[in-house]
């Protein structure tokens, strides 16, 4: 018998290629999309997923794959986010322009490439917090797939751009697509430009001898994390879901840096006080996801509900 297809975009990625290892080993036969020169991870690798490359940007070459695989499940995770990196204004305009191609412009592509091919696929795209924003002089910000979005980047801006394509198309054509909002989510295979990963390798090179001082901005920032294992069991969920979309993925709850700090090294009997400094320490709102529509539908549960320090 035939394996059904799954094919996601940014399989290369922590969230891609956690849900390639996940969909392989559920019998699908998975393709995973990498840009050019890109990798899959060796867990991916060892799932038996197809790596592929491709310039997403190509819309007829995308669309001429779509049609050939006829896959079941589409998944657009690959996204342009901004760098700090990016200084100075033909830089910035140019990050804008690669979030405006990569974020919204291959979501269009897939939408309509499958509906040019009449498959009755699902289409999850992966959207984000940062369509939201903290309201001035509130506390935290309670997010739901009612909360009129209001987005707090250009980011943010092109994700709500996907949301509102799918919807139309979803009414209009009959489309089966989600979109998934995203809030943080960790693993070890995120890359150590991000604040979890930075923290977690600062407190495994103290425990092993090799520390060295870190400086972080905030210790009082607050963020709802969750678990990148987590959150793909999700999106694997909402892709399995018969009535498509929007779709909250969060922990339901905000934790600050500090406590991060404390759960990392007191896993390694370290105090983080001997090897991070901060810049400021001021306790910030924080946007934090309601998932209750994930829960009470699609049976979606949190591994991991709060930080555990010493376990």
């Amino acid at each position: 018998m035939t394996k059904p297809t799954a094919l996601i975009s940014g399989a290369g990625g922590q969230d891609g290629s956690l849900l390639a290892e996940l969909l392989a080993g559920q019998g699908f036969r998975v393709v995973g999309l990498l840009r050019p020169a890109g990798r899959l991870t060796a867990d991916s690798m060892a799932a038996g997923v197809e790596p592929l490359e491709i310039d997403l940007q190509d819309a007829q070459g995308l669309d001429a794959l779509v049609g050939r695989l006829q896959p079941q499940l589409v998944f657009h995770l690959a996204a342009h986010h901004h760098s700090s990196q990016e200084a100075g204004q033909v830089e910035a305009l140019k990050a804008r322009e690669a979030m405006i191609d990569v974020n919204f412009g291959v979501t269009r592509t897939l939408a309509f490439a499958l509906l040019r091919h009449r498959l009755d696929a699902h289409l999850v795209v992966a959207g984000s917090s940062q369509m939201y924003r903290i309201q001035p002089g509130g506390g935290d910000r309670l997010i739901d797939e009612l909360t009129p979005a209001d987005p707090s980047t250009f980011y943010g801006h092109t994700k709500v751009w996907c949301r509102d394509l799918l919807a139309t198309l979803r009414r209009d054509e009959g489309l089966r697509a989600s979109l998934a909002v995203l809030f943080n989510h960790e693993s070890p295979r995120r890359r150590e430009a991000f604040l979890s990963r930075k923290v977690t390798l600062a407190a495994a090179r103290a425990a092993t001898g090799h520390g060295r001082p870190v400086e972080l901005l905030n210790l009082g920032s607050r963020t709802d994390w969750s678990s990148a294992d987590d959150v793909v069991q999700g999106l694997s969920l909402i892709a399995r879901e018969a009535d498509a979309g929007d779709w909250v993925l969060g922990s339901g709850r905000a934790h600050s840096v500090r406590e991060l700090l404390e759960a990392a090294f007191g896993h390694v009997g370290l105090d983080w006080r001997d090897w991070v400094t901060a810049r400021a320490d001021d306790a910030t709102p924080a946007l934090v996801g309601d998932a209750r529509r994930a829960r009470e539908r699609l049976g979606w549960t949190v591994s991991y509900t709060h930080l555990r320090a010493h376990e």
